[in-house]
């Protein structure tokens, strides 16, 4: 998910975005972003605004498929607040790893990391609605795959939050899928105050669960958001980035 084609996204920041397709291009290969209907193109500078609450929207960009635009509007927009600080030669490497055929694996391990301050009530809803058709749509392709999910929901620090009911819950990785579920559907979406939230601290705490390890399993975290963290973190985001990619885990941020 590149910054230059945000979906219509209630008003992403540039340097959400771009914290965004750092991460996509340190950890994963391809992007998907968002659920529902687009309402973009899917090609950059498609977006058409913001949309009302509720509306659930939907684009694309694969900063993987199209690395030499992803790394030129870097270089252009070095200088924006945020950025998390991930040196050209690491994103470079990064890519080259998925430039290739990975093995098929047998097992799985995802999870979900949301923010869940108060403009994410509809992303949250939607997750609880639809969690079931996607788990099954992953065992109707791959019916011998063996699923675990794991669940990380994260607001903001007391310090720029105070209001908030909690900075960040986890549920480790489980096969029961209705109980994981009904956790889902338990969430809450609530406060939020300023803008930035602490998405370090919710990818930190999913780089800490109960990954496993051997060659079978194949790790994919899915990261789901509408605000940026506070600049004065961006170096734990360049690490939560980098951590994630030492672990095997392909992180994929999905622009809410």
């Amino acid at each position: 998910m590149g910054a230059p084609n945000t979906t219509a996204d209630h008003g992403s920041s540039g340097a959400f975005n771009s914290a965004a397709s750092q991460s996509a291009a340190s950890n994963s290969s391809a992007v998907p972003s968002g659920g529902g209907t687009s309402a973009t193109s899917g090609a950059p500078g498609g977006g058409n605004g913001c949309v009302p609450a509720g509306v659930l929207t939907a684009g694309v960009w694969d900063d993987n498929r199209n690395y030499d635009f992803f790394d030129a509007y870097l270089a252009t927009n070095a200088q924006l607040d945020g950025i998390p600080p991930i040196a050209r030669a690491d994103r470079a490497q990064a890519h080259s790893l998925f430039a290739v055929n990975q093995p098929a694996r047998s097992r799985l391990d995802i999870a979900i990391v949301i923010d869940t301050t108060g403009s994410m009530q509809d992303e949250a809803t939607y997750l609880s609605a639809e969690f079931q058709n996607i788990s099954a749509a992953i065992a109707a392709k791959f019916p011998n795959a063996d699923q675990h999910w794991g669940l990380v929901a994260y607001r903001d620090r007391s310090d720029t939050d105070p209001g908030d009911e909690y900075v960040v819950r986890s549920w480790d990785f489980t096969t029961d899928l209705a109980s994981y579920q009904r956790t889902i559907g338990a969430l809450t979406a609530n406060n939020g105050g300023d803008y930035p939230e602490a998405p370090d601290i919710g990818l930190a705490t999913a780089n800490g669960l109960s990954w496993r390890t051997d060659a079978a399993v194949a790790r994919l975290a899915f990261w789901v958001a509408d605000a940026p963290q506070h600049d004065q973190y961006a170096g734990a985001m360049a690490k939560d980035f980098s951590d994630a990619r030492a672990k095997g885990i392909h992180l994929y941020p999905v622009s809410a």
